[in-house]
């Protein structure tokens, strides 16, 4: 009982205060931690949504339509594939006018995982996995002549080195 009634005394007034400053102060460091670590997982789960949009994204129809027809005319036209294109769709030929759809909807494909990339909202690693499939090689090998032909702005330029910074091979592979 008297060490209870020592260690009452030796806490008085100020020297609870800062005992409970002290507590509190424990206690806030720990929730923040608690915090932290909650973003961390809240921010991979957001990470690997995207990825799965991604994913979701190249798997739909239209990708497979684009990647079939923008190689079929390549092959139809060959080395001039691109000022052929060009051509026919200033003349707005309904040909030239669907493969540029085809060329639209995959130049956009790689280019929302460029810009997810670089703006951190994916990391290497979910970006490679979005940007490494067949399409790479259609995209590197038609799309960015196509976009070249089109709009002589270097922008086609500019998302390629994005994705190969990403992916040092990518689009190299043949095109199916």
């Amino acid at each position: 009982m008297d060490i209870l009634k020592n260690i009452q005394q030796m806490l008085d007034g100020q020297a609870w205060a800062s005992l409970f400053a002290a507590v509190a102060a424990v206690a806030a460091l720990i929730t923040a931690l608690v915090n932290y670590g909650q973003s961390k997982i809240a921010a991979r789960a957001n990470t690997a949504q995207l990825y799965i949009e991604f994913s979701r994204r190249y798997n739909a129809p239209e990708i497979a339509e684009s990647l079939m027809a923008l190689a079929d005319w390549k092959k139809r036209y060959g080395a001039e594939f691109a000022a052929e294109f060009h051509h026919r769709f200033l003349a707005q030929e309904p040909e030239a006018l669907k493969l540029n759809l085809h060329r639209r909807t995959l130049n956009r494909y790689f280019l929302d995982a460029a810009r997810a990339y670089k703006a951190g909202v994916l990391n290497k690693t979910f970006a490679r996995l979005a940007i490494d499939h067949p399409g790479a090689a259609v995209f590197r090998q038609i799309v960015v002549p196509l976009n070249q032909a089109q709009y002589q702005d270097g922008s086609a330029e500019a998302t390629l080195r994005v994705l190969i910074k990403l992916l040092p091979k990518f689009g190299e592979g043949e095109v199916f």
